[in-house]
């Protein structure tokens, strides 16, 4: 997951790049360019954040009690849109981590095993596709991607400490 303070400025260098002077779009394009290439995925978190900020926030409490005038049925309906929308968009996120963890469980084995010199060796495999999927996955596929990979790690060091 990339930071906000990154992703914000991510935006910042777009938005110049999209509406700047003509020198100004260039060197934006480059900078977000480089951004894109250090940080995979960051356009999709980029576009979720400028989503977010851009949302009206959710109103909990009414500072002033409204005089009933037979039901406020457009406020109930911005509420409910607005539960719905974070419920799409926790799903939308459980269902991107699914992705990569589920590539991870698919594709990637560890194997370990002794040297000569008696040392323990614990390594990765997987498939060279997968490892192209894996490079193609967003923010949060990558990160559960990882996730998974730690938690192959953590049961086979657990296997070799038990024997």
């Amino acid at each position: 997951m990339i930071d906000t303070k990154t992703l914000d400025k991510y935006l910042k260098v777009k938005a110049l790049a999209e509406q700047g002077a003509e020198g100004e779009r260039d060197n934006a394009r480059k900078i977000a360019e480089k951004m894109e290439h250090s940080f995979p995925g960051i356009r999709e978190q980029a576009d979720r954040r400028k989503e977010e900020k851009e949302a009206p926030a959710p109103q909990w409490d009414d500072p002033q009690p409204q005089p009933w005038r037979g039901g406020n049925w457009e406020e109930l309906f911005n509420f409910a849109r607005g539960f719905v929308n974070e419920a799409y968009g926790f799903a939308n996120t459980m269902a991107n981590a699914y992705v990569g963890t589920h590539l991870a469980e698919r594709n990637v084995g560890p194997a370990t095993r002794r040297t000569r010199a008696g040392n323990v060796v614990i390594s990765f495999s997987m498939p060279f596709r997968a490892y192209q999927d894996a490079s193609d996955l967003n923010g949060i596929q990558q990160t559960a991607f990882r996730q998974a990979m730690h938690e192959m790690l953590d049961a086979e060091l657990d296997k070799i400490l038990d024997d």
